[in-house]
C-alpha cells in the first residue's frame, strides 16, 4: 500500500491527465480569442489558473465556458425548454458556474438529501402519516396544519422508525463525511508496512498533519472548524463512521386547506418523493369540503375555494403541480408519487378492498400524462396510524413497508447521484447552529462576516453569492436579495417565514386583537384587502418591526401580494390567495369571453389563478387606482381606465376572461382594448413562466366555448358524473389561433350567424400577432449572397470545373456558411468516431440493425476504452444526435433496438404505411390498401403482411448468406434445428474448420433431413429461438426482400 504522500501525487497525476484533454481541447478553441501564446502559458495552466487569468480580463464569458466542464446537471445554469425567450432575466436561483467549480475543487459529497413532501387534500391524515413514519404516537385531536411543518433530516434512515440517535440529533453530512474520511485513513494507517509508516514518519518529520483520503478537506477547511465539531465527529467515529451516502429523508407535510395552495408550491422541487394521501372513509366522487380543526377545538368546517370540485378534482390537482414541477425541473423519468391510504382503522369491510378500487378508479379517469408520476409498488399502501407506532418495527407492516419503497425509490432520484462541495454543507452546519439560537434572519453583510468567511476558502462576492443560491436551491435558506445589495434579507429558517408570513396575510390570526381591528380583518377576509395597519399590528406582535419592508419585498416576489393605492392616497395590499369564498353571480353575461384552457392535464396548477390575479392587478393599478378591484376566491374584476373592466373568472380546467364597456356604441375603443386584454395576457402568462419553477412547462391555448355544444349530450361527463352537464369544465370549446373555426371535441362546423360572436377576438389575435411579422422572423433565416444561385443541371457536370460556373459558386458558398456554424467548432470525442467507423462497417455487410446488447459487445467495447452503461448509453446519444444511428429505447432496455442504417428505416416505414407497396399481395388485401389510400387507416392486417415470414424453403445462397453471418453461434442454432442430434454436430465440427463452413453444413443438413418441412417459418422459430432475432427478421420475412431489392 502507497503511503500518504504517495496517494496524493498520484491522485493529482490523475486529476492532471483528466484535464489535459479538456484543457487542451478548449485553449486551442479559446487562445484565438484571448491572445495567449500557448506555448508561453499552455503547459502550466490548470484550469483554475485559466479561469483567473480570464476573469481578470473582459473574456469573463469564455472563463465561464472553460470552468462549465463537468458541472452537476442541476446546477447548470440553463433556459427550460418550455420557457419563453430570454428577453428578461431569469429570478430564480442559479449558483454561479466559477463559485461551483471552486467549491467542488476542495472536497465534495453526493447530495443524499431528499425531500419527502406528504400532500392530499385536508385533514386525511397526512400529519399523523409522518408521525407514524417517525415512530411518534398517534394523536386522535390532531389539529390542522397551518401551512408547511418540516422535521429534521433523518440521518441513514432505514425501515425503522425515522428518529435520529441522541448522538447525531445535531449532526451534518460534514460531519458524517469527516468522521467517514478519519476512520478510513486510520485504517488505511494501520494497514502499513512498519517500514512505510516509519519512513512516513520521517518524511513529515514529526509535523502532525490532518487526516486524508480521497480530497484534503480536512486541511482545507481549517482545524477550528473540525475542532469545534470534534464531539459531533468524534461520537460519529465510534460508531464506524460509515454511513453518510445513505439517504436521508427530510419530511415536509403540507397543509391541505385551499388558502395554502398558493404558497405550496414555493416550497415544492421537482427532485421531492410525494405521499399523496387519501381518506379511505370518503368515496373519490364526494364534493370537496374544507374542514378544519384548531387545538382543544371541535372539527369545524371552512369556506373553501374548492365548492362544486370533488375529492379526486383535489388529488388531480395535486397531481396536476407534480407534473408541471416535474416538467419544469428537468422531467426525470423516477416515479416519484406514492398513493397512500389512512383510516384504514375507520373503514367498513377491507380496507385493502377499498384502496384497490381507489387505484383502479384514478387509473381510469386521471389523465394518462399525470399518471406516469405514480411508483407502482408490489401492493397498495395502506395505513392505520392509530396503531403505527405500536407495530413500526415488524417489517410486515404497511408502515414499514412504506418506508422501504420510499428509501429505494429516493436512491433513484437523479439528484442523489451528483456531487456538492463539502465545504458549503459546513456552511449548511452555521445555518443550523445559528436557527438553535434563535437567529431565524440575518442581513447579507452579517451572512458572510459570520457564516461564509469561516467556513469557506474563499469569500469574495462570487464565491458568497453562490453559496447563498445553493443554500436557496438546498431549501436550507430563502434568498431573494440582489447580489449587490449588503443588507438583502437572508431568511436562515423557511420553517419560521412560512409560519410569519400566514400570521401576517391570513384574515384569522391566533392572536387576540382590539375591537377596531376586526373590521380590517373581516375586509381582508371579504375582499383581501391588507391594510398597512394590519401589517404593522403583526410585525410588532411578532417582534420584527425592523423586518417588514424586506418580508413585503419577499411576499411580492412569492407574488402573494400586489400594492395599490385607494381613494385616500393611502398604500394597501391585496393577497387574492386567502381569499375562500366563491361568488354566487350569474357571470354568463355580455359579450363571448376567451378562455384560457389547460387541456393537458385538464386542471390549472396550484397557485396559477392568484398569481395571474396579483399580475393583472400591478398593471390595472398602473391604469386606474381610483376604483379598488373586486376580488373574490374564483373571480377578479378589475377597472381600467375611464370606462372598461376585466374580469377573471376561475374554474378548475380554464379561466374565462372578458370585458365590459360603459360606451357599448365605440367599437374602435373596444377592438383596442381587446388586443390590450391579450398582450396583457401573454405578458403575464410569460413572466409567470419565467419567475415561478412549476410553471415554467406550463402550456395554454385560447379557446372560446362552442355554442353548438350547450351541453355533454348523452355523453356522461368525467368530473359530475352526470348526462346533459352544463358546466363550462366539461364543455366544448374551439380554438382561436387555428383555421377553420371547428368544436375540438365534435369537430362541429359553426354556422356564419355564431362565427360573428368569436371574431372579434380572432381578429385581436391576428392584430397581436400580424402575418408581416411571421414573414419577417423566417426570412432572417435566408442567408444573403451577392448573386443568386441558378443551376442548369442539365449541363453542371460537364461545366463544374469552371469557377464563374453557378454549381461551382454553390459550392463555395455552401463551405463558407459551413465553416461559421458552431458546432463545426466544438470538440467531439476522437474514440466515438471509430464508433461510427464500425456503424457503416455492419451497414455494408447488410446489418441494418441491432439489439443493444449486440452494439455494445460488437462496437462500444472495441472501440471505447470504458463500455460501461453510462459510456454506452452516452456513446448511442452521441450517434443519434449525428444521425449515424437511430436509437429510442430505454436506457435499462438491452434488447432495445439501435438501428445502423437510417435510410433502410426510412425505406422500411415507408413501405408498411404505404398504400402503393412494391411486392405484391393476395386479391384479400386489395380492399385494405385501398382504406388505407383513401382514409389512412393502416390496419394490423397489413402491418403483419409486411412482417409476414416468407414460404416455401430457403435456397442453398440464403443458407450461405445466413452463414457467414452465424459463425460462432452455429452450434446453437443447430441442436435446434437438428433437434439435439450431437452427434452430427460433432461430425461436422470435426470436419470443418471455418465457422462459416461449419454453419453452412449445419443448414445444409438441416435442409436435407427435413425436406420440404425446412420452411423459412421453421428456420425463423429456430433463429428467435437461439436469441438470432435480428438474423430470424433479416432472412425470413417478406419485407426485408423488398427492402434490400
Amino acid at each position: 500500500m502507497t503511503n500518504r504522500h504517495e496517494h496524493d501525487a498520484a491522485r493529482k497525476c490523475d486529476e492532471q491527465a483528466k484535464l489535459g484533454v479538456t484543457l487542451e481541447v478548449n485553449l486551442a478553441m479559446l487562445v484565438p480569442k484571448i491572445k495567449v501564446p500557448w506555448e508561453r502559458r499552455g503547459s502550466a495552466l490548470t484550469r483554475r489558473d485559466l479561469y483567473d487569468v480570464l476573469s481578470s480580463t473582459r473574456y469573463k464569458d469564455v472563463a465561464e465556458k472553460v470552468y462549465a466542464i463537468s458541472i452537476p446537471a442541476s446546477f447548470q445554469e440553463s433556459t427550460p425548454a418550455n420557457s419563453p425567450s430570454s428577453d428578461s432575466s431569469d429570478p430564480e436561483v442559479s449558483i454561479p458556474t466559477g463559485a461551483l467549480l471552486r467549491a467542488l475543487e476542495f472536497g465534495k459529497i453526493l447530495d443524499k438529501r431528499v425531500k419527502v413532501s406528504i400532500i392530499g387534500p385536508d385533514r386525511v391524515g397526512k400529519t399523523s402519516l409522518g408521525k407514524s413514519l417517525r415512530g411518534e404516537p398517534f394523536n386522535p385531536e390532531e389539529p390542522s396544519t397551518d401551512g408547511v411543518q418540516m422535521s429534521l433530516p433523518v440521518k441513514n434512515a432505514g425501515t425503522e422508525p425515522w428518529k435520529n440517535l441522541d448522538s447525531h440529533q445535531h449532526t451534518t453530512a460534514f460531519d458524517h463525511k469527516c468522521a467517514e474520511m478519519i476512520v478510513k485513513e486510520k485504517q488505511a494507517t494501520e494497514q502499513q508496512p512498519p517500514s512505510e509508516a516509519k519512513k512516513d514518519d520521517q518524511e513529515i518529520d514529526g509535523e502532525e498533519e490532518a487526516p486524508q483520503v480521497d480530497t484534503p478537506v480536512p486541511v482545507i477547511l481549517g482545524e477550528d472548524l473540525i475542532k469545534s465539531r470534534s464531539k459531533e465527529i468524534a461520537a460519529l467515529m465510534e460508531d464506524g463512521g460509515n454511513g453518510s451516502e445513505e439517504v436521508w429523508p427530510v419530511i415536509w407535510d403540507f397543509a391541505g386547506q385551499a388558502v395554502y395552495h398558493a404558497i405550496h408550491p414555493l416550497f415544492m422541487s421537482p427532485e421531492a418523493i410525494y405521499l399523496l394521501v387519501v381518506d379511505l372513509t370518503k368515496e373519490l366522487s364526494d364534493p370537496a369540503q374544507s374542514f378544519v380543526k384548531v387545538g382543544g377545538h371541535e372539527e369545524e368546517r371552512a369556506s373553501s375555494t374548492e365548492s362544486g370540485n370533488t375529492k379526486l378534482d383535489i388529488l388531480t390537482q395535486w397531481l396536476t403541480l407534480v407534473h408541471y414541477l416535474k416538467q419544469s425541473g428537468g422531467n426525470s423519468t423516477v416515479r416519484s408519487v406514492i398513493l397512500v391510504g389512512t383510516k384504514a382503522d375507520m373503514v367498513e369491510g377491507d380496507p385493502c378492498d377499498k384502496m384497490k378500487s381507489f387505484v383502479e378508479n384514478i387509473s381510469e379517469t386521471v389523465p394518462e400524462v399525470l399518471l406516469k408520476h405514480i411508483a407502482v409498488a408490489d401492493e397498495n399502501f395502506v395505513v392505520d396510524n392509530s396503531k403505527a407506532d405500536t407495530l413500526s418495527d415488524q417489517k410486515s407492516q404497511p408502515i414499514v413497508k412504506l418506508r422501504d419503497f420510499i428509501l429505494k425509490t429516493a436512491k433513484e432520484m437523479p439528484h442523489t447521484k451528483e456531487p456538492i462541495p463539502l465545504q458549503w454543507l459546513s456552511a449548511e452546519l452555521k445555518v443550523q447552529e445559528k436557527v438553535r439560537q434563535n437567529e431565524p434572519y440575518v442581513p447579507k453583510s452579517k451572512f458572510r462576516r459570520d457564516i461564509a468567511e469561516k467556513c469557506c476558502t474563499r469569500s469574495e462576492d462570487d464565491d458568497v453569492e453562490g453559496l447563498l443560491c445553493f443554500l436557496s436551491a438546498r431549501g436550507a435558506v430563502i434568498y431573494h436579495a440582489l447580489p449587490d445589495d449588503p443588507d438583502g434579507l437572508v431568511v436562515l429558517d423557511p420553517k419560521w417565514l412560512i409560519e410569519t408570513i400566514n400570521k401576517i396575510i391570513t384574515a384569522r390570526p391566533s392572536w387576540t386583537y382590539p375591537l377596531e381591528y376586526k373590521r380590517r380583518y373581516d375586509r381582508l377576509k371579504n375582499t383581501g384587502i391588507l391594510c398597512n395597519e394590519l401589517i404593522d399590528f403583526a410585525c410588532k406582535k411578532l417582534n420584527i418591526v425592523e423586518i417588514k419592508n424586506n418580508l413585503i419585498l419577499i411576499m411580492k416576489e412569492f407574488h402573494l401580494i400586489f400594492e395599490w393605492k385607494s381613494k385616500n392616497a393611502d398604500l394597501i395590499y391585496f393577497v387574492p390567495c386567502m381569499l375562500s369564498q366563491n361568488t354566487e353571480a350569474n357571470l354568463n353575461t355580455g359579450p363571448t369571453p376567451l378562455c384560457l384552457s389547460f387541456s393537458e392535464t385538464g386542471y390549472l396548477p396550484c397557485g396559477f389563478f392568484p398569481r395571474l390575479v396579483v399580475r393583472f392587478g400591478e398593471w390595472a393599478s398602473e391604469k386606474c387606482s381610483a376604483r379598488q378591484p373586486n376580488l373574490r376566491s374564483d373571480v377578479a374584476l378589475f377597472f381600467v381606465g375611464e370606462k372598461f373592466s376585466v374580469r377573471l373568472v376561475r374554474h378548475s380546467s380554464l379561466i374565462k376572461v372578458s370585458f365590459s364597456s360603459e360606451d357599448a356604441s365605440d367599437q374602435v375603443d373596444e377592438d383596442k382594448f381587446r388586443v390590450k386584454i391579450l398582450r396583457r395576457l401573454k405578458k403575464c402568462v410569460k413572466k409567470l413562466r419565467i419567475e415561478c419553477l412549476w410553471l415554467r412547462a406550463i402550456p395554454f391555448k385560447l379557446y372560446a366555448r362552442c355554442e353548438l355544444c350547450p351541453t355533454t349530450g348523452d355523453e356522461t361527463c368525467k368530473r359530475h358524473r352526470k348526462q346533459e352537464c352544463s358546466h363550462d369544465d366539461c364543455a366544448d370549446y374551439i380554438d382561436l389561433e387555428t383555421k377553420p373555426l371547428v368544436c375540438k371535441r365534435k369537430g362541429c362546423r359553426l354556422p356564419p350567424h355564431l362565427k360573428e360572436k368569436y371574431i372579434p377576438w380572432i381578429e385581436a389575435i391576428d392584430a397581436l400577432y400580424p402575418k408581416e411579422k411571421t414573414v419577417t422572423a423566417l426570412l432572417k433565416h435566408i442567408a444573403v449572397t451577392d448573386e443568386n444561385f441558378v443551376v442548369d443541371n442539365s449541363k453542371a457536370d460537364t461545366l463544374s470545373d469552371q469557377k464563374s460556373q453557378p454549381i461551382v459558386k454553390l459550392r463555395d458558398f455552401i463551405l463558407k456558411t459551413a465553416k461559421e456554424m458552431p458546432h463545426t467548432k466544438e470538440p467531439i470525442p476522437l474514440q466515438w468516431l471509430s464508433a461510427e467507423l464500425k456503424v457503416q462497417e455492419k451497414v455494408r455487410q447488410n446489418e441494418p440493425y441491432v439489439p443493444k446488447s449486440k452494439f455494445r459487445r460488437d462496437i462500444a467495447e472495441k472501440c471505447c476504452t470504458r463500455s460501461e452503461d453510462d459510456d454506452v448509453e452516452g456513446l448511442l446519444c452521441f450517434l443519434s444526435a449525428r444521425g449515424a444511428v437511430i436509437y429510442h429505447a430505454l436506457p435499462d432496455d438491452p434488447d432495445g433496438l439501435v438501428v445502423l442504417d437510417p435510410k433502410w428505416l426510412i425505406e422500411t416505414i415507408n413501405k408498411i404505411i404505404t398504400a402503393r407497396p412494391s411486392w405484391t399481395y393476395p386479391l384479400e388485401y386489395k380492399r385494405r390498401y385501398d382504406r388505407l389510400k383513401n382514409t389512412g387507416i393502416l390496419c394490423n392486417e397489413l402491418i403483419d403482411f409486411a412482417f409476414a415470414v416468407k414460404d416455401g424453403v430457403p435456397d442453398k445462397k440464403v443458407l450461405d448468406d445466413l452463414a457467414g453471418e452465424i459463425r460462432v453461434e452455429w452450434k446453437n442454432l443447430g441442436r435446434r434445428l437438428l433437434n439435439y442430434d450431437e452427434a452430427t454436430l460433432e461430425a461436422i465440427d470435426v470436419e470443418k474448420k471455418q465457422c462459416h463452413e461449419k454453419a453452412y453444413k449445419m443448414l445444409l443438413a438441416w435442409k436435407m433431413a427435413e425436406g420440404s418441412n425446412a420452411t423459412y417459418c421453421v428456420l425463423c422459430d429456430a433463429l428467435c429461438d437461439a436469441k438470432l432475432k435480428d438474423l430470424a427478421e433479416k432472412f425470413c420475412l417478406s419485407c426485408h426482400d423488398s427492402c434490400a431489392n
